[in-house]
């Protein structure tokens, strides 16, 4: 909807660009209908010749189309700032998160029953600093390599890394046997990743 406002906005500059010129126009032929130049206007007590008379006619035919386009571009002027108004609101409107989205600071550890819990259970592992928990959702290669890394890398230093993960919002399952399962995981807007899950020893973890 903010993409068609916008669209819309741009046309009608264009059209306001166009239009601009008609107030000039207009302020140029008024006062030669009202009043008259002093060169063209007839002189006192003379008639006016038929050419004169036709051209006058002419101008004050110009008059009322103008006046029409004058008061067209203030509409357009006024519409414009309505369609600014409702950019800059949908633009003060957050997309993000959508529904269904869960902080990182909302997640609460619950478990590895299956694999949605196990995300959750991740991120509020990586949030709260739980090495126990974390590695309770890996899977026995990934859980080694990350025991490993725990033990050459500062604990503190390891989870600031990760920390920046905001949470995670799961947007499709795919079961790809008894034992296996695809979550595409959206970690952030446009960061979505699939994540594959299997069930190893009566828990779900997360495989490489």
């Amino acid at each position: 909807m903010a993409a068609g406002a916008l669209l819309k906005a741009l046309q009608q500059r264009r059209e306001l660009a166009a239009l601009r010129t008609a107030p000039v126009r207009l302020a140029d032929v008024l006062p030669s209908v009202a009043s008259g130049s002093p060169s063209d206007a007839p002189s006192p007590g003379r008639v006016p010749s038929e050419a004169e008379h036709l051209e006058l006619l002419r101008l004050r035919g110009q008059i009322k189309p103008l006046a029409e386009r004058v008061a067209g571009v203030a509409g357009l002027s006024n519409q414009n700032v309505r369609l600014q108004a409702r950019l800059a609101a949908a633009k003060a409107t957050p997309e993000f998160p959508p529904e269904g989205y869960i902080r990182r600071a909302d997640a609460q550890n619950r478990g590895t029953a299956t694999p949605e819990s196990v995300i959750e259970t991740f991120i509020w592992a990586v949030g709260n600093r739980d090495t126990n928990a974390l590695l309770a959702c890996l899977a026995e290669p990934m859980r080694e390599s990350m025991a490993h890394q725990l033990t050459e890398q500062r604990v503190d230093e390891f989870f600031k890394s990760q920390i920046r993960i905001p949470g995670f919002r799961i947007v499709d399952r795919k079961d790809d046997g008894p034992d296996e399962v695809t979550l595409t995981v959206e970690l952030g807007p446009g960061l979505s990743n699939p994540v594959k899950f299997r069930r190893q020893n009566g828990a779900w973890v997360m495989e490489p």
